[in-house]
């Protein structure tokens, strides 16, 4: 798995990476009543856990699990908007969120 950050998203993450973050998590998370299969793609600052896969890019460390790893495609790309102050994770075969505020 890999992760590309833009640079304007790698200058706005660092600008909101506290003292205390240890890495900015990508997850899938299961929404909605669960009549069906709906997904929710977030990014946060969090704490390691066991079984989560580090990456890094652009020195810029990300953590996943493995649950959320098997909806991710191989490369992903974090990117910025600085007109609306959102980021948007995506592959080159989807947008899986945009407008993410951290």
């Amino acid at each position: 798995m890999e992760i590309q950050v833009t640079g304007p998203a790698a200058k706005a993450l660092r600008s909101k990476q506290g003292s205390e973050t240890v890495a900015w998590r990508l997850a899938a998370v299961h929404a909605g009543c669960g009549c069906g299969e709906d997904l929710l793609f977030e990014m946060e600052r969090d704490h390691p856990r066991p079984d989560d896969v580090w990456l890094k890019a652009e020195g810029i460390p990300f953590l996943i699990d493995p649950h959320s790893r098997s909806y991710l495609d191989r490369k992903l790309v974090v990117d910025y908007c600085e007109e609306r102050g959102t980021f948007t994770l995506k592959s080159d075969s989807q947008i899986y969120r945009s407008h993410i505020r951290l």
